[in-house]
């Protein structure tokens, strides 16, 4: 069995490209993301639907119910990202701990293994 191991430099780079990709998602972008942050606000303020409607509506934000279908829709790929990214940053950080003895020792293992 052969062992493919990506390069730190790879992996930075896909880090990178995840973090455009999260910066650009429609949540996580101005008006969708400040209209979720403010029905929240409000919800825990205590008010009415009517109301969180009519505040939106005045700040020229999309309403509950394109927020809802956004989130319903796009959601799922927003945690996917964000899955990735951490575990890309996992195995930066395990790059980092990695030593050339750890690596000659992980491949003997391997090559033992292989021959059993």
């Amino acid at each position: 069995m052969l062992l493919r191991f990506k390069s730190s430099d790879r992996l930075k780079e896909e880090l990178a490209q995840v973090n455009q990709q999260i910066e650009k998602h429609q949540l996580e972008n101005a008006p969708i993301a400040e209209a979720s942050a403010l029905i929240e606000n409000l919800k825990k303020e205590g008010l009415e639907t009517k109301a969180i409607r009519q505040q939106l509506a005045e700040r020229s934000l999309p309403s509950v119910e394109e927020v809802g279908k956004a989130t319903a829709t796009h959601l799922l790929n927003l945690n996917r990202l964000k899955s990735r990214k951490a575990k890309l940053k996992k195995k930066l950080a395990c790059f980092q701990n990695f030593t050339p003895t750890m690596a000659a020792l992980s491949l003997s293992r391997a090559g033992a293994a292989h021959l059993r």
